[in-house]
């Protein structure tokens, strides 16, 4: 149904801040109906008992909603009221002037207090998920903190957010369902964010509770997408108004309202306990930066025109932006690659052979940091998709049309697994290609991966077979891979002139030597396969093991501040219930100083052990970086770490390592190292020594 105007902007604007009344209506909508504005657009769509009444979070709800009280609600907190019973005492009742009433609905009450900014009427509303905005007490510090932020309910409160999430979720879904065009256009804005909301086309919740709206229009929202409102709670009335059209909405707890929040909206006036939730995106979530801020590395020796006609053009097809994009090249070809750097390429000089210039590579960025590895004679990655014929199985292959999203989901996949490397299947082989994510232990090419960069993993001493010992490193240190078998890449590195691989010595005597060597070193893993003139190396079927089997978390603490001891029994709390061993070992003076907190908050923390001596060993270990089969043991650092807290990760925390916390593999030759080193310093008597051997747990291993 198509709807008109009933007044012009500047009527609007005088009504702002004003309520609405039931004699400003004259259409009561109660029913589903999809209504169009005076330009055919969609003003609103309201579906009628689409959610389930046991699916909406309504404890979470009630959390939320009354986390803070706001002043900070404009127009739709109404005209100031000093008798509305949510001012703090030092403003309630204060007689307003024309001083401290600069217009309806704002109050500057400089001279009433001490505040030097101005005040809306205090509502229960509170904003839940991301915000683009700092913290109020981080203006001050505004260089050193991030702009974009999950919201202080939805950090200090985790598991309530969490419970809110799949609600988000489903309503998500049914936009996508009804609204397809307005979901794309808003999903497409916030899915490579990580400031969005599970799997939703959202980035935040605006939560209120028995918040009456005067009219309003909203601010900051996303432009082009549409705004989302649920309710939850037992209420009468409360109907959502749009002014300029003068029509009211029924909307209760199992409806959804999908509606340009764009125009001017209020509510009628409600009897009960009404909960509503305002779903939308925010317009300056695009300068937050990606959920992954990954780098392109592409190395490139005397290859620069097929680079520039093959890579280059893939990446640019695939909406790749330039400046995310490294082309490594060796010193005396840099009047070749001239031109790319004058195009807005990053150009970086590396090393000769093709493991030389991947570890050169790797051993260039921070670790961690997300890269996409290609190769200089990459032509496309296509995915194999069905046709739509009466032929059962029949597909083909279609070139992923959006990369950067590709990249995005693929590290997204990585980080949710736990692992550190990506790939794609190597060959065009429709019959063998599947629909699926193998995290078996498979062969990764290196002419495109995604990995989080780990130095230790890309170091090899192989040259010929090094995408197989990478492979391994990667499989063999985390436990897994992952590799998209619906997905393959196009490239030629056999015929063409030039590559990376051009300064190696590539015969297939040496390459048999290398094979013979990997398959002595790493029977359980790999086998050889022979063909009439050639050797060929195939991995076994290895499947992911669970490092939380066997893997301890050793806490090493000399904390003696209240607040790190809480923080450090809150993260021991949330490895353990992600199914991880945990030990914590402090010193017994800090132990028998705050006790008192473990008896409380570490009632499920199992063993306490005194720690006088583990620093030494921590500095030994630091000092000698064990590396053995691809696998380190990895220092996190946790003290004043909040973004730890509730979802722990092992891998990929931005923290500088200071050894808080000792990760080691349970049976992993670090240990046969440490009782080596132990055996070598007996100077100290039998007592210390057992004190070494509990530290680390070395007894029970």
């Amino acid at each position: 149904m198509k709807y008109n105007r009933n007044y012009t902007d500047e009527e609007l604007n005088e009504k702002l801040a004003d309520k609405v009344e039931p004699e400003d209506i004259d259409f009561y909508i109660d029913d589903t109906q999809l209504g169009y504005d005076e330009n055919g657009e969609v003003l609103f769509y309201f579906i009628k008992n689409v959610i389930k009444e046991e699916d909406i979070p309504v404890e979470a709800i009630k959390k939320a909603s009354k986390f803070i009280i706001s002043n900070g609600r404009g127009h739709a907190s109404g005209k100031i009221d000093m008798n509305q019973p949510l001012w703090e005492k030092s403003l309630k009742g204060k007689e307003l002037t024309e001083i401290n009433l600069p217009n309806k609905y704002t109050l500057n009450p400089v001279g009433i207090s001490n505040r030097k900014y101005k005040l809306n009427n205090p509502v229960h509303s509170n904003v839940v998920g991301y915000y683009e905005k700092p913290l109020v007490n981080f203006k001050k510090t505004i260089k050193t903190q991030p702009k974009c932020r999950l919201t202080q309910f939805s950090s200090r409160h985790l598991s309530h957010y969490s419970k809110i999430i799949p609600y988000i979720e489903k309503v998500s879904r049914e936009m996508a369902k009804q609204l397809p065009n307005h979901y794309r256009k808003q999903n497409d804005f916030i899915k490579k964010h990580r400031e969005r909301i599970g799997e939703s086309c959202y980035s935040t919740i605006t939560i209120n509770h028995n918040f009456r709206t005067a009219i309003h229009i909203d601010k900051g929202d996303f432009k082009n997408g549409i705004g989302t409102i649920t309710t939850a709670g037992d209420y009468e009335g409360g109907q959502f108004c749009l002014v300029d059209y003068k029509i009211a909405i029924d909307l209760k707890p199992t409806d959804i309202l999908f509606v340009n929040v764009h125009k001017h909206h209020a509510n009628l006036d409600f009897t009960g306990t009404r909960y509503s939730m305002v779903s939308y995106v925010r317009e300056n979530m695009n300068k937050c930066g990606i959920e992954y801020d990954y780098r392109v590395v592409i190395p490139s020796y005397d290859r620069a025109i097929p680079l520039k006609k093959r890579t280059l053009a893939m990446l640019e097809r695939g909406g790749v932006p330039k400046n995310r994009i490294d082309i490594w090249i060796v010193k005396e070809q840099a009047d070749d690659y001239l031109q790319f750097e004058l195009d807005g390429y990053r150009v970086l000089e590396g090393v000769k052979g093709v493991s030389n210039q991947r570890l050169a590579i790797s051993e260039f960025y921070n670790e961690n940091q997300p890269l996409v590895w290609c190769d200089d004679d990459c032509d496309g990655l296509f995915k194999k998709v069905k046709i739509a014929s009466e032929a059962e199985n029949k597909w083909k292959h279609k070139e992923l049309e959006d990369y950067e999203d590709y990249f995005i989901n693929g590290f997204r996949k990585l980080w949710e697994s736990g692992y550190n490397c990506f790939g794609v299947y190597p060959l065009k082989n429709i019959d063998w290609m599947k629909m699926r994510i193998n995290d078996k232990l498979t062969y990764i090419t290196g002419a495109f991966r995604l990995t989080f960069n780990k130095r230790e993993y890309e170091n090899t001493k192989y040259t010929l077979i090094e995408d197989y010992a990478r492979s391994l490193n990667y499989f063999k240190g985390d436990g897994g891979l992952l590799r998209d078998e619906s997905v393959y890449i196009k490239h030629n590195c056999y015929t063409l002139k030039g590559g990376i691989q051009a300064s190696e010595e590539r015969t297939e005597e040496n390459k048999r030597k290398q094979i013979e060597s990997m398959i002595s070193e790493e029977p359980n893993y790999t086998r050889l396969v022979k063909k009439k003139e050639t050797w060929d190396i195939r991995f076994r079927n290895n499947k992911p093991f669970d490092s939380k089997k066997d893997t301890y978390f050793m806490f090493a603490c000399d904390w003696a501040d209240e607040d790190d001891i809480k923080r450090m029994i809150e993260i021991a709390n949330s490895v353990r219930n992600q199914g991880y061993k945990i030990k914590i070992y402090m010193y017994l003076s800090s132990f028998m100083l705050y006790d008192e907190l473990f008896d409380d908050e570490g009632r499920t923390l199992d063993i306490i052990e005194d720690a006088e001596t583990i620093v030494g060993i921590e500095d030994y270990i630091n000092r000698n970086h064990f590396i053995f089969n691809g696998i380190k043991s990895g220092m996190i650092y946790l003290k004043n770490t909040l973004e730890n807290i509730g979802k722990f990760r092992t891998k990929r925390t931005r923290n500088i390592a200071d050894g808080s916390i000792i990760k080691i593999q349970n049976n992993h030759p670090i240990i046969d190292e440490l009782i080596k080193y132990i055996e070598l310093n007996k100077t100290f008597d039998n007592k210390t020594f057992k004190k070494y051997l509990e530290v680390f747990d070395i007894v029970n291993c």
